[in-house]
């Protein structure tokens, strides 16, 4: 009876370790989602310059 309720209690300390690592690494995902989040904002916005420049020298090429 003791050893089945150590192997038990092994078994549910295994999980539990298992499942830290499930939330370590989700949350490692969730940081990278974030960050390139962050980056695709910025190059949006870089595009959104760059084409309005571009236009500017169009239309002062145009003249």
């Amino acid at each position: 009876m003791l050893k089945s309720l150590a192997a038990s209690d092994a078994a549910l300390e295994e999980e539990a370790r298992k499942k830290e690592d499930l939330l370590a690494e989700l949350d490692a995902e969730r940081a990278l989602a974030e960050h390139l989040k962050e980056e695709a904002k910025q190059a949006v916005d870089q595009n959104a310059q760059l084409s309005w420049k571009l236009d500017e020298v169009r239309l002062a090429s145009s003249r």
